[in-house]
């Protein structure tokens, strides 16, 4: 793996920056478990995704706590979003400029139906520029689809979700090009399912039985497929000082209609009789195709992991220093390609539309382009940085092959750049 990582940075140079379309932000707390000074207080911290090397870009006033049910990010002003407690005990929602222009907090105005309650498994639509999250009627022992104002507080209802009765693992994920809110949950009878929802309207358009319970779910807005993370149990080895069956990490594909999850590698992501996922600590980067998650190994070790979302195969596996929480990935880069029409012409194609199959492969890669593109140079490089095909594409190629029969198997980068700037980058298997 530090090959690997060696790697990746080797990319990142080549590439003019394949990491400004993995920026990844978390809040740090500057005061933990410090009796001296009881008072905690959050920092927002940009954070290497490839060495988790952390530089603090300001600190959060009045903040005491933070609710790791609930964070999303406004990639549309590229501002980080939370709610949690004030140093007076009041409920608030925060806004976090990454830029460290500023950072304000508005107290959640209480809505009757949800007396006490707060929101949870907020998601933001990529397109539509607007914050979504489900709150629970305790009187009425009901869940709610709503909308959030960061900017005054308040939460309004889109529908009640007949039939649902809680939700399962804090796990949700949005589709921004069809306005979609998927979560995981259960019905009346305790069965887990998972929940697909209009979010212009709040409507259930689908409802299936999942064939697994998931840890994490993320959608892949290149491809319009949803992904989930589970956990295995081997119930042949089992540990009686931990008193815990040895478990697995795994990465598979879910049908919104069905609800079948496919694993996608046959090789585990993580393993270990204390292994565990931190909720909350996930985030899936639309630019690259990449699931960032936190898992701990059986040393309590805190990993942030990158796996491929399109094969399940992790890229990078670095230990972390320090405690991060509620990591973000700030998508306004992909969001402005795929959303803007008037887009800046130096705003990287990334994976927009592109499509690449098959991956794995064990001839020839094929490249499909959804329009004529610019001029682009693609090169293929091995996990050692050595160049193993380069092709010059000129102006308005619809597609491009890379001939692999005579590769060795392992992992590949396929890299496109135009006039020396990043395009895409993709991981690319090779059997």
């Amino acid at each position: 793996m530090k090959k690997l990582s060696l790697f990746l940075c080797l990319i990142t140079t080549l590439t003019c920056g394949f990491s400004q379309g993995l920026n990844l932000f978390g809040l740090r707390n500057t005061m933990p478990n410090d009796p001296a000074n009881p008072a905690n207080s959050f920092e927002l911290v940009v954070m290497d995704p490839l060495t988790t090397s952390v530089i603090p870009i300001l600190t959060i006033p009045n903040s005491n706590a933070a609710a790791y049910s609930s964070k999303a990010f406004d990639h549309s002003r590229q501002h980080f979003l939370f709610w949690g407690i004030d140093d007076f005990s009041q409920k608030v929602f925060y806004t976090v400029a990454t830029d460290s222009s500023s950072t304000s907090s508005v107290p959640i105005v209480p809505n009757p139906l949800f007396g006490t309650n707060s929101p949870k498994q907020m998601e933001y639509d990529l397109q539509a520029d607007t914050t979504y999250a489900l709150m629970w009627d305790n009187t009425a022992q009901k869940e709610y689809f709503v909308t959030i104002s960061m900017q005054n507080g308040s939460i309004d209802t889109v529908a009640y979700l007949p039939g649902v009765g809680g939700t399962v693992n804090l796990s949700s994920a949005f589709n921004s090009n069809h306005h979609r809110y998927i979560f995981q949950g259960f019905d009346t009878n305790n069965t887990v399912k998972l929940y697909y929802l209009d979010a212009t309207n709040g409507d259930m358009l689908y409802s299936p039985t999942l064939s697994k319970t998931l840890l994490s779910l993320a959608y892949d807005n290149n491809s319009n497929k949803l992904y989930g993370m589970y956990s295995q149990i081997d119930s042949t080895q089992y540990d009686p000082m931990a008193q815990r069956y040895y478990h697995t990490l795994h990465w598979g594909e879910v049908d919104s209609v069905t609800g079948v999850v496919s694993p996608l590698s046959a090789t585990p992501i993580l393993g270990g009789f204390n292994m565990g996922f931190r909720a909350g600590s996930d985030d899936y980067d639309q630019l690259s195709s990449t699931f960032v998650c936190v898992a701990n190994d059986d040393n309590f070790d805190a990993h942030l992991l990158l796996i491929d979302g399109v094969t399940g195969q992790v890229v990078n596996d670095t230990v972390l220093t320090q405690d991060i929480k509620f990591i973000q990935c700030d998508n306004h880069v992909f969001a402005t390609r795929m959303y803007d029409p008037t887009a800046s012409v130096d705003i990287p194609l990334t994976l927009v539309g592109i499509q690449f199959y098959p991956n794995p492969v064990e001839e020839t890669l094929t490249i499909e382009f959804p329009r004529e593109m610019p001029s682009l140079n693609i090169k293929l490089i091995d996990i050692k940085g050595r160049t193993v095909f380069a092709q010059d594409l000129p102006q308005g190629a619809r597609e491009a092959t890379i001939p692999m029969a005579d590769l060795a198997e392992g992992r590949y980068w396929l890299v496109g750049t135009h006039e020396a700037k990043l395009q895409f980058v993709r991981q690319v298997v090779k059997r």
